[in-house]
């Protein structure tokens, strides 16, 4: 098996409540829930289309990544039975910008959710110097997102599938520690279960320790989703 971090800076979470009076037998149609693990293609007005896949957790925290290394997070809405909305920051990644220079920006995402199963979206992204995208997107649901969690699930050593090299260390309270042997930095953190009926984690980093070529990291935190993914045999 392997461990899939997505990690994202400043994710806001946010939260909404309501009441009503009584008097009435009426039942509202409760609404659909966007949680689970989502895999598709977004199409840009440009004409290109990229692979995309990402997580909406139970607390509606979303984080989508794709596959030219962009990342967008930010926190889901149902509105109407179905309707899916997400205001997003989105980043294009380490070492990557814009046409026009820029390397992050916002944007809104409106999809029809079909629960457990779909999201047909449209998106409108606007950069940090003022380019703007459009497009839309598919994504279909991965069941893979009903496995229960715990922090004794991912404790353990982890490496790299690839070099075999360790990365990153995660004890049995969920205590994340990492270093880079060149920078000197210490990743440190926690990951534990959003809700331990479904796969997905709240992962919390600082960097620190780092030597003084890569000072300028010292004190960068990090806020983001983890899920536990089959992607090696054996699981």
């Amino acid at each position: 098996m392997r461990f899939f971090i997505i990690v994202a800076a400043a994710i806001g979470l946010a939260a909404g409540c309501g009441g009503g009076g009584g008097g009435s037998s009426f039942k509202p149609v409760e609404d659909q829930s966007p949680s689970g693990f989502w895999e598709g293609t977004v199409d840009f007005d440009t004409g290109e289309s990229l692979g995309i896949s990402g997580v909406v957790a139970e607390n509606n925290e979303a984080i989508f990544v794709l596959e030219d290394g962009q990342m967008i997070w930010g926190v889901a809405s149902v509105s109407n039975n179905n309707q899916v909305a997400v205001d997003y920051t989105w980043s294009v990644g380490f070492l990557n910008e814009t046409p026009g220079g820029a390397i992050d920006g916002t944007g809104a995402l409106i999809c029809t959710l079909v629960e457990r199963v779909s999201m047909d979206c449209t998106f409108s992204s606007t950069s940090s110097v003022g380019e703007v995208f459009e497009g839309a997107g598919t994504v279909v649901y991965d069941d893979l997102y009903e496995r229960d969690s715990s922090t004794a699930a991912v404790s353990g050593n982890w490496t790299d599938s690839e070099t075999g090299e360790e990365l990153l260390s995660i004890d049995a309270a969920g205590r994340i520690f990492s270093q880079d042997p060149l920078s000197g930095c210490v990743l440190g953190g926690t990951i534990q279960p959003i809700d331990t009926g479904y796969n997905a984690y709240d992962v919390r980093l600082t960097i620190v320790g780092c030597n003084i070529d890569f000072a300028e990291l010292n004190g960068t935190t990090f806020d983001g989703l983890g899920a536990l993914v089959d992607e090696l045999e054996p699981e």
